[in-house]
């Protein structure tokens, strides 16, 4: 009972009443005490994390205010160098062999193979140095006949690469008597010095080819018994 109720005299149930209400919020407020203090004594949550680093800024170009934009790939173009054989179809033909693709070349050319047969690659041989090399016997006498209806007959059949050698240096150093004897048929000049100052003859005794007896023969007989 609260103490006030003494001075009251009748209002009893008043008192009750109010002894009661204060009972309800003494324990309302002793739950509240409980539930702060559970609160204090719970950990702190964690802070929240950091913001993400902004990217770093695109260069620019050095005197300039322009700023490229970031690329997430960078690709580069590079064009493919058209093969040897596309683009020296003739020289291509001499030295495979093919005589006749060799001679469909001079049939439809305009000047019927006169530029054909001078005609140099990257490497600067012309075609018969190729046929005369590896030793075509029958692309080498298509090229020889259309020398010979050329205007520049002597030219074409004694065409010179960069280092100065004719067919007849490239027939006699790989060992083919049968296209060194064709060629000197045609009129190749068997004295011809290349850069290294060696005729056809010098250049097969340095290479010594399986058959060098054979050919220094060819070339050290006169070109009316060859």
């Amino acid at each position: 009972m609260l103490p006030w109720s003494i001075t009251r005299g009748g209002e009893r149930e008043n008192d009750e009443r109010d002894e009661q209400h204060f009972s309800t919020c003494s324990i309302w407020l002793v739950s509240c005490l409980h539930v702060a203090v559970a609160d204090m004594s719970a950990p702190p949550p964690p802070p929240p994390p950091p913001p993400a680093p902004a990217p770093p800024a695109a260069p620019s170009a050095p005197g300039s205010s322009f700023s490229a934009k970031p690329k997430s790939k960078w690709t580069v173009a590079i064009a493919e160098a058209p093969e040897w054989k596309d683009v020296y179809p003739v020289h291509c033909a001499a030295q495979m062999g093919d005589a006749e693709a060799l001679a469909k070349f001079i049939e439809e050319s305009e000047d019927k193979g006169a530029r054909i047969l001078v005609a140099k690659d990257d490497d600067g041989w012309a075609p018969l140095h190729y046929s005369a090399w590896y030793g075509h016997l029958a692309a080498v006498r298509v090229l020889l006949a259309a020398a010979a209806v050329s205007s520049a007959s002597s030219s074409c059949v004694n065409v010179t690469n960069a280092a100065g050698a004719t067919p007849l240096h490239f027939a006699a150093g790989a060992g083919h008597p049968l296209v060194v004897a064709a060629l000197l048929q045609a009129g190749a000049d068997r004295t011809i010095s290349s850069a290294e100052k060696q005729t056809p003859a010098q250049l097969a005794e340095q290479l010594q080819p399986s058959n060098v007896k054979e050919i220094l023969a060819l070339l050290n007989t006169p070109a009316n018994n060859v």
